[in-house]
């Protein structure tokens, strides 16, 4: 492929709750030539600003970082899902003060590289997919408690059809365990039989390309994950919001044909799935697939 050189792998071996080995290959990035006129803070700044435009016109407020504004939000616990968040600050500060130097940088880098990646996963979405979906990154409060990241919905049937764990970059150690803990809420279900993620400040339409926000249940989760350096190429050559460039279109083929298309069949071959969740995970998929369709026949 044209200004693109070969890149590394990096072998993921999960093993899911039934005692099943499931090896999934992350193939980073191929490096790619630096683009220099992509390098500009405004191209991040335009993509996060036409999301958040996009959003409001379907009844939807977001922050700067893209995430489901709460302040914005109407939830009959809002105050004491805030104090909630107040708490878990101080705590996490206390410990982190707590914590050596060395140890201190590590943990906020990989806070950092989460941020990046859930932006990146955000504007790319919302490009190549945001006829059909509309794609923001979760509240502050549904990221502590549920650890979601990224929520889609379907813009025109109303399906919340999945939410993503970022994971981070795949260099750091432990994000098995994060994945392990990601496919075992899909497939475990809670005395009421629930599955999958439960969402305070989930989406749900209203009427056609009309939504609000509101609790939801039974969401299928997958992970995602990107090398350190890729997360950074990534947002740095970004293109304004209205284009898409050669660049973009091979993350997005590279990125989430290789990261979802395991996890869908993974899951697809699951018999007694929550059959929400089944139904959402099928309606993902379809459309999921007809997209990438595309996007390689454009190529």
């Amino acid at each position: 492929m044209k200004g693109w050189s070969s890149g590394s792998s990096a072998l993921l071996l999960i093993m899911s709750p039934e005692g099943q080995q499931f090896e999934h290959s992350f193939e980073a990035i191929p490096q790619q030539i630096p683009v220099a006129k992509f390098e500009k803070q405004e191209n991040l700044d335009n993509n996060i600003f036409a999301i958040r435009e996009r959003a409001k016109d379907m009844g939807v407020m977001l922050d700067g970082d893209l995430r489901i504004d709460m302040l914005a939000a109407e939830h009959p616990q809002k105050d004491e899902h805030l104090q909630y968040l107040k708490r878990s600050e101080e705590w996490e500060t206390a410990k982190r003060e707590k914590l050596a130097d060395k140890v201190r940088e590590q943990v906020e880098a990989r806070e950092e590289y989460e941020e990046k990646l859930g932006k990146l996963v955000v504007i790319i979405f919302n490009k190549f997919l945001g006829e059909n979906f509309l794609a923001v990154r979760s509240s502050l409060y549904d990221k502590k408690k549920e650890g979601v990241g990224i929520l889609i919905l379907n813009k025109k049937t109303g399906g919340l059809v999945c939410a993503f764990n970022e994971v981070g970059a795949i260099e750091d150690r432990g994000n098995a365990d994060k994945c392990y803990q990601t496919f075992e809420k899909n497939i475990k279900s809670d005395k009421l039989g629930n599955s999958g993620v439960e969402l305070s400040y989930g989406l749900k339409l209203e009427r056609p390309n009309m939504a609000k926000v509101a609790e939801r249940k039974n969401i299928p989760v997958f992970y995602l994950a990107l090398g350190k350096t890729h997360i950074d190429r990534g947002l740095r050559q970004l293109s304004f919001f209205k284009e898409k460039t050669n660049q973009e279109k091979d993350l997005f083929i590279h990125l989430f044909h290789r990261i979802l298309g395991p996890q869908i069949e993974f899951l697809a071959d699951k018999k007694n799935l929550n059959q929400e969740l089944k139904n959402n995970l099928k309606e993902f998929n379809q459309i999921f697939q007809m997209s990438l369709a595309q996007e390689k026949g454009r190529h």
